[in-house]
């Protein structure tokens, strides 16, 4: 890939740091260099393997990095892990602006988990692991704050969560704001492993499309 900035990089770039200002986030020299190389490897992937939509090829920033970006308010404790990440969205936007946080990557898709491991040995990012299978079969440390984007069902997610979520942790979905049915569905279920969901609004930096994010959350004593 061409080494030079180009025009809709450039642009990309300049969508980012809009979008970060109004998010209240100001971002490193640093930073938006690791934002650059994210995105030119996600070009540099198209048409090899499906990581995004083919259309967001050309909202990378606005779509996927800066919506990621609005869960960071949210997110407690030390250990992170984002699961069926893909292309990385929401856990490696959130690890580049938030390095303290140690992160797990779940991606059962081998050539998926490849692409991410590629991907934070380009960025450079230190306590980061990917593990490519299913978030369900791991059996390591629990984790204090769980990302889920795009994994279905709130409902068909929460005895995972039940298992990797640390005491007084938080799991995070990004969903629609259309989301009263999911979490009616799930209602039972997380009445029994003691979550309570609060939901949260906005709009999205630039583009300024609805997102909800569902938060999950239980009292210390759940913790094991």
């Amino acid at each position: 890939m061409d080494p030079e900035i180009t025009p809709a990089l450039q642009l990309d770039l300049q969508l980012l740091r809009q979008g970060a200002r109004e998010l209240g986030i100001p971002l490193s020299t640093r930073q938006g260099r690791r934002f650059e190389i994210y995105i030119r490897l996600l070009h540099e992937y198209r048409g090899r393997l499906h990581l995004i939509s083919r259309k967001d090829h050309t909202r990378i920033v606005i779509r996927h990095v800066l919506p990621s970006l609005i869960a960071q308010r949210f997110l407690v404790g030390s250990s992170l892990c984002d699961i069926g990440s893909g292309g990385g969205f929401p856990g490696v936007p959130l690890k580049i602006i938030a390095p303290e946080f140690r992160l797990v990557l779940f991606e059962s898709i081998g050539k998926k988990a490849v692409f991410l491991m590629t991907l934070v040995r380009k960025l450079g990012l230190a306590q980061v692991m990917v593990v490519p299978e299913r978030a369900e079969h791991y059996t390591g440390d629990r984790f204090d704050s769980i990302l889920l984007r795009a994994v279905g069902a709130i409902k068909k997610n929460l005895k995972t969560i039940d298992r990797l979520l640390a005491p007084s942790g938080r799991a995070v979905f990004y969903k629609t704001c259309r989301v009263e049915q999911e979490l009616k569905q799930a209602r039972i279920l997380m009445d029994r492993f003691g979550l309570a969901a609060e939901v949260h609004t906005f709009v999205t930096p630039i583009e300024r499309r609805p997102l909800a994010l569902v938060v999950l959350q239980r009292s210390a004593n759940r913790g094991q």
